[in-house]
């Protein structure tokens, strides 16, 4: 058919085109950009679903057609019955009645930009614009467009137009105040607000610094599909000169002479990710850009890209820019005295002071991750410059700023005779890049050091003296020289005090829910001795709420404290940065942070008891039906009742599920009397007489987790789901106690153990937990009794009596041993085995559970945890329970990974044994009694953070370990939970473990991680996936 009919046919047979944006963008991991539209990333497939108003017919070809700006003529993309080339777009296609699905294959090299879309006011479109208002695109746009497959060309064209110096770029820079008409760059929080404020005015945002400039590159070049990562360091040479060296020049009096070379507090760049086709083999990599304005290249202000492995191996002649990268991170600092005749005198020099801790930020959290030898080999420190015996040091606390501090000089003569000294001692105000504001401080005074000794000169800085020339950078440069008498050669020392800011406190809601709205509550007090005037919170957070001025009428004065409240809906699930700056007329730039766990749903019957606490206090009543409850809430309250009051509460309610499972026998559901006290006995002491805390029980345990790395191992890299794994091993260990036996984890009756568990758990305290029993557990239970009847007839048959092998044997002891008191016997038995089975197994395992899914959304901590364990197991072949009192770090987690998951958030049900009164109620005897621990876990004033997973929660200021009285996720008195013991041992020995051997990592294309967990006697995490990667470095 002609072209004009197949058109036509077609406009009858197409009545739409599904884009599946949704799932295309999560699998080109897109989707934090946008959802509505198709954003898709080069080489990759992306998928496409064409509706027809009837099938189409056999000879009928379907092509896809796509236009962009600028490209003359149109991109068509036809079928392959072959393998398509890597250089050429293609589509595969599969027809099923009246759809087409479309696999739409595009090259690595195709040109970054918009195809067929429509202009929406968001940064991916903010991006192209970037990229269609550079100079290259304006001036020549057909050469622009076919360069634009290059990521060097791209990124090079990106960092130009970041700054505004010579085109109608992004930002304007400007490094000390004022800052009239624009931002103060440290207000900036994001990369947004810039972006779409330069896009909206169609001129450069004022102001950006180094910081700024970075971030906002970033985020252009990672969301154009280039991988890209910002870089910072400390004492970052401005060399201008090109002789890669920083001079530095002072008069005879040592007072420093302006210069052009500068060495800046810190500086920050970017990094990106790409292969070099312009360079030869084995540049490619990570390459240096930077978008702040320094120095020309090429005729505009850009830096990059250059290899970073140009840069180590200092080959300065391949492009982009590498002489004044080289120097940034590798200049000598050489400090010279000017004469009056003119003539220079070299005072000191140092060749490792530029450069110092070039890092970025962990791609596994925020923590900080050191990069400093891909950018040149190991320095050996050199020593500080000493004139015969004298050395000068200087010395600081840790100040904050609005406080008075302490400068301490240090003279020490290692010489037999005294020297005499002449000390010149300097404050002053800088910025971050070096720009002296004003002097603070100077003084001068002669000494003698006698041999051997050190002298220390202590000179007090006020606030009133720096506050009026100190940037908002809040740095002061102290300068120190000596002149030792009768020799001709001073000695320098300058050190860069940077004053720390004040906190802001942000108060988070227990629990947050997606598209429900939250009221946070955030807090600041002035620390200056002077009040604060035109004080602001900005607030800003993705995913949570877009940025948001609160001004704060008034004055703020010296030690007031002021709080605000913002109410907002969170748009996004998952773990989210809340961000707030405060600013005012004397003090700026002071941050805050909260972590935000948005959740899908609310934890059913648990959602409510923050409200009802809120409304009736920490004592209350619900009626279940008829029955009649008291929830008991908050430390206090739960302490009193079951430890001061402990008797009065050591009933069981007699209508729960599991009463009638267990018919009142064994120990967790048996009520408050001597059966219950000699079993419970029993149960404690024979743990422990089977190596609780002793070295048979640690082999047992780490014998277990040998079969789950086994496990984990054959998963290859690839995403599972390890919850079933971790049920498994718990239950084994518990098992070879109490049956001798280890079973395989497909064993029929192993998996009826398990199975009956979950389905205990589930129900035993929610909806149906006093109703009655379901079939399928009535069912469950019956066969795990026969079978244990079964083992318990085998033990009889070959036991030797007073040598139990395990908890049978030992119990059969005592039947011999107390035939006559009628408390032990087989039915007892039965149950008892059964309570330490549930015991052993589901809390301990949900918990490992847990803390995987904390430690997988906690890369930072993860990695805390894998240093500690590195260094101390270093040389050990495997993990000792010992090895605890060495790792407070790993022990915070573990207990931080309790708190959290609250995995007990009722316990088990209690009922009063008489009538008792507890803070004013008075309760009658066999009231149902609910502890809500998971109002203990998240109280406030308890936790230095109750809302958000911390593992400083339980770390003093020492780093050392300490455990708050709140920390009870077992309950408290006498009838806590059984398994206590032997989940603390298990923890410890399976995470340490395991994240010795792996590295937990959370998949990018499975979505943002669910953190609500699913409701029972013990709460478990939703199912989830995760990678399992074994680590190079184990040992």
């Amino acid at each position: 058919m002609s072209k004009s009919e197949w058109a036509h046919t077609c406009v009858g047979i197409i009545a739409g085109v599904d884009l599946g944006s949704r799932i295309n963008n999560r699998a080109h991991r897109t989707n934090e950009i946008d959802w509505q539209r198709l954003i898709v990333r080069r080489g990759q497939p992306f998928s496409l679903t064409v509706h027809c108003s009837s099938p189409l017919a056999s000879d009928l070809e379907l092509a896809l057609l796509l236009k962009q700006d600028k490209i003359t003529g149109d991109i068509v993309i036809r079928q392959r019955t072959a393998e398509g080339s890597d250089d050429k777009w293609w589509l595969r296609q599969q027809r099923a009645q009246d759809e087409v699905l479309l696999t739409v294959y595009s090259p690595a090299r195709a040109a970054i930009g918009q195809y067929r879309l429509a202009f929406e006011d968001n940064v991916m479109d903010i991006c192209f614009e970037i990229l269609d208002r550079s100079k290259p695109a304006l001036s020549n746009p057909s050469e622009d467009m076919s360069q634009r497959w290059d990521p060097a060309y791209i990124s090079r064209v990106v960092v130009a137009m970041v700054n505004a110096n010579d085109d109608a770029g992004v930002l304007v820079g400007k490094w000390q105040k004022p800052y009239t008409g624009g931002v103060v760059p440290t207000q900036w929080m994001s990369s947004v607000p810039i972006l779409e404020r330069w896009s909206r005015s169609k001129t450069g945002v004022k102001y950006g610094q180094c910081w700024v400039f970075s971030a906002v590159a970033c985020t252009v070049l990672r969301c154009l599909g280039i991988p890209t990562r910002c870089i910072t360091n400390f004492d970052s040479a401005h060399d201008t000169d090109g002789n890669v060296s920083i001079d530095r020049i002072f008069d005879v009096h040592k007072q420093q002479v302006d210069s052009h070379d500068s060495i800046w507090n810190f500086h920050c760049w970017i990094e990106s990710y790409m292969q070099r086709e312009d360079l030869s083999e084995g540049y490619g990599g990570w390459q240096v850009l930077d978008p702040t304005p320094q120095e020309r290249s090429s005729g505009m202000f850009r830096c990059g890209p250059c290899p970073v492995k140009a840069i180590k191996e200092g080959e300065l002649s391949v492009k982009y820019d590498a002489p004044f990268i080289f120097a940034e991170v590798n200049a000598d600092v050489v400090n010279w005295e000017v004469r009056p005749d003119g003539q220079r005198k070299k005072l000191s020099s140092n060749s490792t002071q530029v450069g110092v801790n070039i890092s970025t930020k962990s791609p596994y959290g925020d923590e900080r991750e050191d990069v400093t030898l891909q950018y040149k080999y190991p320095e050996v420190t050199e020593v500080a410059p000493q004139t015969g015996d004298v050395q000068l040091k200087i010395k600081y606390a840790s100040p904050v700023f609005g406080t008075d501090f302490d400068v301490i000089y240090e003279l020490e003569n290692t010489g037999g005779a005294e020297v005499r000294c002449k000390l010149n001692m300097v404050s002053k105000a800088v910025t971050y890049n070096s720009v002296h504001l004003g002097e603070c401080q100077s003084s001068t005074v002669n000494v003698v050091v006698p041999a051997h000794k050190v002298h220390r000169e202590v000179v007090r800085l006020l606030y009133e003296q720096y506050a009026s020339c100190v940037s908002e950078h809040n740095v002061i440069r102290v300068i120190g020289v000596a002149q030792v008498s009768g020799r001709d050669q001073s000695i320098l020392k300058m050190v860069n005090i940077p004053l720390s800011k004040p906190e802001i406190t942000i108060k988070i809601p227990g629990w947050v829910i997606l598209n429900q709205r939250i009221t946070t509550t955030i807090s600041f007090t002035n620390p200056l001795p002077v009040p604060l005037q035109q004080g602001v919170f900005t607030v800003e957070g993705a995913g949570l709420v877009s940025s948001k001025e609160i001004r704060i009428p008034g004055r703020i004065g010296p030690g007031q404290r002021v709080s605000v409240q913002l109410t907002f809906m969170p748009m996004r699930q998952g773990m989210r940065k809340f961000l707030v700056d405060f600013d005012s007329d004397r003090l700026q730039d002071v941050k805050g942070v909260a972590t935000v766990v948005v959740h899908k749903t609310s934890p059913l019957f648990t959602s409510m008891l923050p409200n009802l606490r809120q409304r009736y206090g920490n004592v209350f009543s619900l009626f279940f039906g008829n029955r009649p409850a008291v929830i008991l809430n908050g430390t206090k309250a739960i302490r009193e009742a079951f430890i001061s009051k402990a008797n009065d509460f050591a009933g069981r309610p007699d209508e729960l599920l599991l009463s009638n499972l267990t018919e009142g026998k064994g120990v967790i559901m048996a009520n408050h009397g001597p059966s219950w006290r000699d079993h419970r006995r029993f149960a404690l002491m024979t743990l422990r007489n089977f190596g609780l805390g002793k070295q048979s029980m640690e082999d047992r345990i780490l014998g277990e987790v040998e079969h789950v790395a086994a496990e984990l191992e054959k998963s290859n890299g690839k995403p599972m789901n390890p919850q079933i794994l971790f049920h498994n091993a718990s239950c084994d260990i518990i098992c070879s106690i109490m049956y001798g036996t280890r079973y395989e984890y497909d064993h029929h009756f192993f998996q009826a153990m398990i199975q009956m568990m979950a389905e205990c758990s589930k129900i035993a305290n929610g909806p149906w937990g006093m109703v009655g029993l379901t079939l399928k557990v009535m069912n469950d239970h019956s066969y795990v009794k026969g079978h244990v009847k079964g083992i318990v007839a085998e033990h009889r048959a070959s036991r030797i009596p007073k040598q139990p092998r395990d908890v049978i044997d030992s119990y059969l002891d005592q039947m011999d041993k107390r035939e006559k008191s009628g408390l032990f016997d087989e039915e007892q038995m039965l149950a008892t085995l059964l309570d330490l089975l549930f015991a052993g197994t589901d809390t301990t395992s949900n918990t490992i559970c847990f803390a995987v899914f904390y430690l997988t959304t906690h890369p930072d901590i993860q990695v805390r945890c894998q240093r500690e364990i590195d260094n101390v197991l270093e040389g050990k072949e495997r993990a000792s329970f010992e090895d605890k009192d060495r790792m407070p770090f790993m022990q915070a987690v573990i207990h931080e990974s309790q708190r959290f998951c609250s995995t007990l958030p009722l316990s088990v049900y209690h009922a009063t044994t008489k009538d008792t009164e507890l803070q004013g109620y008075r309760i009658p005897k066999g009231t149902l009694v609910i502890q809500n621990l998971s109002s203990v876990l998240y109280e406030e004033g308890q936790w230095k953070f109750p809302h958000e997973f911390n593992p400083d929660n339980f770390l003093n200021d020492q780093g050392e370990l300490q455990q708050p009285e709140a920390f009870m996720p077992f309950s408290v008195g006498p009838r806590m939970c059984l398994g206590e013991g032997l989940a603390r041992m298990e923890l410890f020995l399976v995470l340490v473990t395991l994240l010795r051997r792996f590295q937990f990592i959370w998949p990018e294309d499975v979505g943002p991680p669910d953190f609500t967990p699913l409701f029972g006697v013990t709460q478990a995490p939703k199912p989830f996936s995760m990678v399992f990667r074994p680590r190079d470095s184990h040992t």
